[in-house]
C-alpha cells in the first residue's frame, strides 16, 4: 500500500486492501485480486492470533475485515464467471453480518450497527445478482429492499432508491 498509513491499524488496512481488490476485480484482473485478497487474510490471520479473546469490542475491525474479504472473494468469483462459487462468500457474510448485528443490539453497540446492516443489504444485493433462478434472485432482491429500508445506515438505505 503506498501513502502515509500512520495511525491506520492492521486490519483497517487490510479493510483498505479488499477494496483494492474490488477495484482490481472490477477490472477483470482476477488473479491480482485474489492474490490482493490473500494479502488481506494474512493480515487478519496474523492480527487474529494475537486476540486472546473474540471480543465484539475489541475484534470489531477483524471482524469487519473477515466480512469484507469474504464480500470481495465473492465478487471476484461472480464477475468472473463463476457465481455458484460467490453464492457461499455471500452467504456467509450476511450469515456472519447478521449475527454480529444482534451481537452488536445486545451489547449495546450502535454505532456498529450501521456498518453491518451495510454489509448485509450488500450480501443480500449480491445474492440477488448472483443466483441460478428468477425466484431466488426476486427473494433476495425484496429481503434486501425490506432492510435497506429499515436501516439505520445511509448507504444500505440508497439501496431503497
Amino acid at each position: 500500500l503506498a501513502g502515509d498509513l500512520s495511525g491506520v491499524t492492521e486490519a483497517e488496512k487490510g479493510q483498505i486492501l479488499t477494496q483494492l481488490a474490488r477495484t482490481l476485480g472490477l477490472q477483470d484482473r482476477f488473479d491480482e485480486a485474489n492474490k490482493t485478497l490473500d494479502e488481506a487474510v494474512a493480515i487478519h490471520n496474523h492480527e487474529n492470533s494475537k486476540v486472546e479473546k473474540a471480543d465484539l469490542k475489541t475484534n470489531f475491525d477483524l471482524i469487519v475485515l473477515q466480512l469484507r474479504v469474504a464480500m470481495e472473494r465473492g465478487r471476484v468469483n461472480n464477475s468472473s464467471g463463476s457465481p455458484a462459487l460467490a453464492i457461499p462468500y455471500f452467504q456467509s457474510v450476511f450469515d456472519q453480518a447478521s449475527a454480529t448485528t444482534a451481537l452488536s443490539f445486545a451489547e449495546g453497540l450502535p454505532e456498529r450497527i450501521a456498518l453491518l446492516q451495510y454489509l448485509t443489504v450488500d450480501a443480500l444485493h449480491m445474492l440477488a445478482i448472483a443466483s441460478s433462478t428468477a425466484t431466488k434472485r426476486a427473494h433476495f432482491a425484496a429481503q434486501a429492499l425490506a432492510m435497506a429500508e429499515e436501516s439505520e445506515d445511509q448507504r444500505a438505505k440508497s439501496w431503497a432508491k
